[in-house]
């Protein structure tokens, strides 16, 4: 099973720069050279207004001409180190060789830089690389480690590591690593960035599959997916649409109705929690997905006369868990219209295959035309690996 995708529409971009306005008399006077002064002094403009791009530029030009004019010295140092932060989520593999260059300056004590934070910053390039090389993941919990026994405050960017970390274990089948990150990933962003709810719920998606995926699988870590899921949904607000969906409320929808599918493989029809309440507690959620009412199939007698999804030939046999979330309209004409997809797992031959099926559905009885029961339609097909 892969979560990569999970992470894709929502990575952190670092804005954390060594600050350069105090400076040495001889860094002062390396400045005074117009081919980097220029450079660096575009970049803290660029920064100070707020365009990422511009100082990427800038920052690397800066540093550029600082390596080719002074080579090994001090400003060099700064300036590598500088550009490697301000890239390392955006670009990691342009980060890698100006935090080598940085860290090799470092270590021959030509240029003094926060040790801490370089080696965390160069062991999360060196993994956003490589992220398949367990080393490289190993040699990141390190740092992200050191980092926390030292005793330093949580940031943004430290959760951002713990939460492609935590990623990257789930993968690899690490399930108690990815769940040990994943919740401290989530507790990094609460105390750091608590406005951050999608990067939030990410990693509780993440402690949720870790409860899911693995076999043998039963009806009380099925309970604790679903409840972690649930945790997940309730920090989105009401959708407006279709067209501006949250593509991480999509996947949060599509991993519950992924429980929901594994709790019937075991037998059950609702979950321990749901046993005294409705039958179909487990689709009744406090919040809704949308800000207008959408009025359910029932209200509106909507029916389809379809066939059975076909599993593609190229995912059988793999290990695949999850499920795709197609939204879409009823048209006058009583057919599938705009269907799109809002959450897919890897491969894509999932959701092929969904819209695919959908695009032959017919309603059994004309419903109402009313916008409620014709816009804004969401429906999901699961898939259920065996043991």
């Amino acid at each position: 099973m892969c979560l990569v995708n999970f992470f894709v529409l929502t990575r952190h971009i670092a804005a954390i720069v060594i600050a350069v306005t105090v400076l040495t008399p001889n860094i002062a006077n390396a400045l005074e050279d117009p081919a980097y002064l220029e450079a660096y002094k575009a970049y803290t403009q660029a920064m100070n207004d707020g365009d990422r791009e511009a100082a990427e530029r800038h920052g690397f030009a800066a540093w550029q001409a600082a390596d080719e004019a002074l080579g090994d010295n001090q400003l060099t140092g700064i300036l590598a180190f500088n550009y490697g932060q301000l890239v390392i989520f955006t670009n990691s593999k342009a980060a890698l060789p100006a935090l080598r260059r940085a860290n090799k300056l470092h270590q021959k004590g030509i240029a003094s830089l926060p040790e801490a934070d370089l080696k965390l910053f160069l062991a999360y390039a060196e993994f956003a690389v490589a992220s398949k090389r367990k080393y490289r993941a190993d040699d990141l919990r390190e740092a992200l480690i050191a980092i926390e026994d030292n005793g330093a405050p949580v940031n943004e960017d430290i959760a951002t590591m713990w939460l492609h970390l935590a990623s990257s274990d789930f993968v690899s089948k690490r399930y108690h690593d990815a769940s040990e990150c994943a919740s401290k990933a989530e507790r990094a962003y609460e105390i750091s960035a608590p406005d951050n709810y999608r990067q939030r719920a990410n990693a509780i998606l993440i402690n949720g599959a870790v409860k899911l995926d693995p076999f043998p699988r039963t009806v009380e870590n099925v309970q604790a997916a679903h409840n972690e899921f649930m945790r997940a949904w309730e920090l989105f607000p009401p959708q407006k649409d279709l067209d501006t969906f949250d593509g991480v409320f999509a996947q949060t929808i599509g991993w519950n109705f992924a429980a929901d599918a594994a709790l019937t493989t075991l037998g059950e029809d609702t979950y321990p929690d749901h046993k005294n309440g409705d039958k179909e507690g487990h689709n009744t959620y406090s919040k809704p997905i949308f800000q207008k009412r959408i009025k359910t199939t029932v209200e509106c007698n909507i029916a389809w006369d379809r066939v059975p999804l076909k599993y593609p030939y190229r995912a059988q046999g793999s290990d695949y868990t999850g499920a795709v979330i197609i939204g879409y309209n009823i048209g006058g004409d009583e057919l599938v219209h705009d269907a799109r997809v809002l959450s897919d797992g890897p491969l894509k031959v999932f959701s092929d295959a969904a819209l695919k099926s959908m695009a032959s559905w017919r309603l059994v009885n004309p419903i109402p035309d009313d916008p409620a029961c014709r816009e804004n339609r969401i429906t999901y097909f699961s898939f259920m690996r065996s043991e």
